[in-house]
């Protein structure tokens, strides 16, 4: 198995968690960025002799930034109503005071798309916002057919272009937010289904996924790969002794020791209870016996901490090559009937199969008898 065959397959396959997207996240921003772009235009419209429209700026600065707080305190129907009815209001305004060719009522399109990705708005409330909103625009942006609108425009056409941008640029980030958003979703989602909520590992949906597409590319290209079953030993004293708490942080360490210890491309999973699965393609179990000795062995030195608490820990093994046109369940029990023959022997030991006597054993333990060593 080829080094980008083993990450194509591992790619496929891992979830990367998403830190998420706050569900704010557009109102938070837009509120900031809504209040600089009216503040903005203030001195635009004084200059041009619109002082009305420089005056109702003023407020429209202060709405985006009550918006911009309200989002901030999670009152987003308040944010989301005040901004529309802000907008609305101005972007008419705006248009019959200085003409259809200052193009401040494309503003209303980005408004309309805003009202419908509002999270806290019912969707059929959020539609028929959007829908006015669109309704308005046309009727702002149609051929005039009575004095409503100034005839002419002191707006230099620059601002018009600027307004369309403007527009524009915000329906693209609105596009690009619904995007990550969705992928971000998706990456959750993707997580939850392939992770173990406690430990964080892989969990035994994804592993056998993993283990059939291994056996599957065995049948085609033969490589080398071997599994291993670890089990926490005396895990139910553990709890009874120490409370389930203390067993859960033994879980987590010894996950996260785990993860730390092996290979990247390595597969660590929580198969069950304290009983967890690990992977490792392209290895063969004489080179993966020694490597889980010397973590068993790192164990008896390093006991978990639980506040107070010390709590020791050791481990059984089975480890088992995954033979090329076996099915993998057979290797699974395969390897489970080495660690319950580990269990038997006394435990705190790894027996394998073949048998791996010369594999090397960690400083101080005892080696296992011959009658023992291997199925």
């Amino acid at each position: 198995m080829s080094e980008s065959e083993k990450e194509s397959l591992i790619y496929r396959l891992k979830a990367t968690p998403s830190e998420g997207l706050r569900k704010d996240f557009v109102l938070y921003w837009g509120g900031l960025m809504g209040a600089f772009a009216h503040t903005a235009f203030i001195p635009l419209f004084w200059w041009y002799g619109y002082p009305i429209l420089a005056i109702l700026n003023i407020a429209s600065a202060t709405a985006w930034i009550v918006s911009w707080k309200l989002s901030h305190q999670k009152r987003r129907n308040f944010a989301v109503n005040l901004i529309a009815i802000e907008a609305s209001l101005h972007a008419t305004l705006a248009t019959i005071i200085t003409g259809q060719e200052s193009a401040f009522q494309f503003y209303l399109i980005p408004l309309s798309c805003l009202v419908l990705i509002c999270p806290d708005i019912d969707r059929w409330k959020a539609g028929l916002l959007g829908f006015i909103g669109m309704a308005l625009f046309l009727s702002l942006s149609a051929p005039p057919s009575h004095g409503w609108f100034a005839t002419t425009s002191r707006i230099p056409e620059a601002v018009a272009i600027v307004n369309m941008g403007i527009s524009v640029a915000t329906m693209a980030g609105f596009a690009i937010i619904i995007r990550s958003m969705y992928e971000a979703q998706e990456r959750d989602l993707t997580w939850m289904a392939t992770r173990d909520t406690l430990t964080g590992l892989y969990n035994r949906r994804f592993t056998s996924d993993y283990l059939q597409q291994l056996a599957e590319r065995q049948k085609r290209s033969s490589f080398s790969c071997c599994l291993a079953i670890i089990d926490i030993d005396h895990f139910k004293t553990i709890n009874d002794h120490y409370g389930h708490d203390a067993g859960d942080t033994c879980l987590v360490e010894l996950a996260r020791t785990l993860t730390g210890h092996f290979r990247t491309s390595d597969i660590v999973c929580r198969w069950g209870g304290e009983e967890f699965v690990l992977v490792f393609p392209d290895a063969s179990v004489q080179q993966i016996v020694p490597a889980i000795n010397v973590y068993r062995q790192r164990l008896h030195q390093h006991p978990v901490v639980h506040g107070t608490l010390r709590i020791p820990v050791t481990l059984s093994a089975g480890v088992t090559a995954l033979v090329p046109g076996e099915d993998f369940d057979t290797a699974i029990n395969r390897a489970d009937h080495l660690l319950y023959r580990a269990k038997a022997a006394g435990r705190d030991r790894v027996f394998s199969e073949p048998a791996c006597d010369d594999c090397g054993l960690a400083v101080g333990e005892e080696r296992i008898p011959r009658r023992h060593a291997g199925a």
